[in-house]
């Protein structure tokens, strides 16, 4: 009936005219929040705050001083096992992805909603990276999309192993280390590349929530946190 093809199309033409909106909507958000963030080239220049050393004459190291404990690694220097741990973890689809994981948004998004709470954040290892780098651990909806752009940005630029490798010596493990290294150092007193695998999963369920679960806050915590990362090396 022609009354109903031209209903038909009626509505066809609302629906594209709804979706050129919204599809300009985002770009629009997209392109403002973008100009507002800061430029993803200060990682070619990435040189994250240190400790300063001091030795005796005798080679003896007899003090520290850093505003973050911290000392750099290459990614072959890392426990495969911690590497296995934290991919687990934190982002088992990252060398899958393009810094994006919207499943696990989404999902993080419906638990946080029918909780009530923000326990989840669906964030992939690349946008735990830009958040860290560059943007403050506030959550909110905005901040996150600028962990999306800025995540998308750095995938564009950096292969994997390069992205991994300044997360493992970018992200906090609490008590003042960061980076795997001195985390190592700190909690087991010797060097990542000795860690055993129930050490570096410790070290990995950490980085969730350094303030509740570092085995300096709360050793039951930390273990029970490692017993979920060796089951998530399980499962994987």
């Amino acid at each position: 009936h022609p009354s109903f093809w031209r209903t038909g199309n009626t509505l066809a033409l609302i629906a594209i005219f709804l979706v050129c909106l919204c599809v300009g909507a985002f770009l629009g958000v997209y392109e403002r929040f973008r100009a507002e963030l800061p430029s993803i080239a200060r990682l070619e220049q990435w040189q994250p705050n240190l400790v300063t050393k001091v030795y005796a004459a005798d080679g003896e190291l007899i003090a520290e001083f850093a505003s973050e404990r911290r000392e750099i690694i290459p990614l072959e220097r890392v426990p495969p096992h911690f590497i296995r741990a934290i991919l687990a973890t934190e982002d088992r689809s990252f060398y899958r992805h393009n810094g994006i994981n919207l499943r696990r948004l989404v999902s993080a998004a419906y638990h946080n909603l029918v909780t009530g709470s923000r326990g989840q954040g669906g964030s992939t290892i690349t946008m735990q990276l830009s958040r860290n780098l560059f943007l403050t651990p506030e959550k909110r909806f905005v901040r996150k999309f600028k962990e999306m752009i800025l995540a998308q940005e750095i995938e564009q630029r950096y292969a994997k192993d390069r992205i991994l490798e300044m997360y493992v010596n970018q992200v906090y493990f609490g008590s003042g280390a960061y980076g795997i290294e001195s985390a190592s150092q700190m909690y087991f007193g010797k060097p990542a590349t000795d860690l055993t695998l129930p050490e570096a999963a410790l070290l990995a369920g950490i980085v969730q929530a350094p303030s509740r679960q570092s085995p300096r806050v709360s050793m039951q915590a930390a273990l029970e946190r490692r017993a979920a990362v060796l089951q998530n090396l399980v499962e994987v």
